[in-house]
């Protein structure tokens, strides 16, 4: 009698990652039959000191250390060897050698059609149960309201994938202002004191979000109605967990590397040419192509 097959995820980098890691092997699990384990042991000496989000957002999920005895019964799949992928994500158990027991998975794979609501329905009913008692009221009344807008701005450590001008997020809101009405702002940023600055600057109204925890600011982020994201798969998911009304997103996603031309769902609204080093629109035109794509 054959073992059962198990399906191994390397989880790497940060929280956005993770939750694509971690929805693409619960998906690969349920389409194949096998077991499903994890992979950790890059945050042992990650260079900039993250950790795993595993055990907080699956509890059950099992860990598995890579031993020689294990290597020899392990089959890669790299994401960038995407042939070696396409029976897997078709559905198909593939051709694995009856010798292989561990089919080990390495790759952010940083992709919308990866992610289907089985995945993300557990993760957020997962973070409910953890945060939402401990949001005031007051702020989840304005959340649950379709005049709640979230707007993500990440620039602490990202000028090398490119930063996004601010004149993106600036003619975004007011195309989503002009289009349905004022909204209750909530602002997510790695500056924040800069993004205050700037916003005060402009007048806007908005509520600014840290809860000192990077899950619990994601959760706060995906309950808005609407969204607008930074080049950044943490506000990709602060938009995708609850399925936002309306997404507005960089479709220039990074100077160093092309994204999944799947990345970005069909139904948001993407931006061409709004990171630094490629812009070239000012606000008043980015706010002509973001209100064509509203109306």
């Amino acid at each position: 009698m054959s073992t059962k097959k198990s399906i191994i995820i390397q989880l790497i980098g940060g929280l956005g990652n993770q939750l694509f890691q971690i929805c693409f092997g619960l998906r690969m699990a349920r389409q194949t039959g096998f077991n499903l384990k994890f992979d950790t042991s890059s945050y042992c000496k990650d260079p900039f000191g993250r950790s795993s989000f595993l055990q907080v957002i699956l509890p059950n999920a099992e860990e598995i250390t890579i031993t020689q005895e294990i290597k020899k019964k392990l089959y890669i799949i790299n994401e960038a060897t995407s042939s070696r992928l396409e029976p897997w994500f078709l559905g198909s158990k593939a051709n694995v050698p009856n010798e292989i027991e561990y089919i080990y998975f390495t790759g952010y794979w940083q992709d919308s059609r990866y992610v289907l609501n089985n995945e993300t329905d557990l993760i957020f009913e997962r973070l409910s149960s953890l945060f939402k008692s401990k949001i005031n009221n007051e702020i989840l009344e304005k959340l649950s309201s379709k005049k709640s807008l979230a707007v993500h701005i990440r620039r602490h450590d990202y000028k090398h994938h490119g930063l996004v001008l601010l004149d993106y997020y600036f003619a975004s809101i007011r195309s989503i202002i002009d289009n349905f009405g004022d909204h209750d702002i909530f602002l997510f940023s790695d500056e924040p004191n800069f993004v205050k600055f700037v916003f005060n600057q402009r007048k806007i109204k908005y509520n600014f979000i840290n809860t000192k925890s990077d899950l619990f600011d994601l959760y706060v982020m995906c309950l808005a109605n609407k969204h607008i994201i930074a080049n950044s798969t943490y506000s990709w998911w602060g938009a995708r967990l609850n399925n936002s009304s309306l997404t507005i997103a960089p479709n220039s996603w990074s100077l160093m590397h092309t994204p999944s031309k799947y990345l970005l769902p069909n139904e948001w609204i993407k931006v061409d040419n709004v990171l630094e080093a490629n812009a070239f629109p000012i606000e008043e035109e980015l706010m002509k192509i973001i209100n064509k794509e509203i109306i």
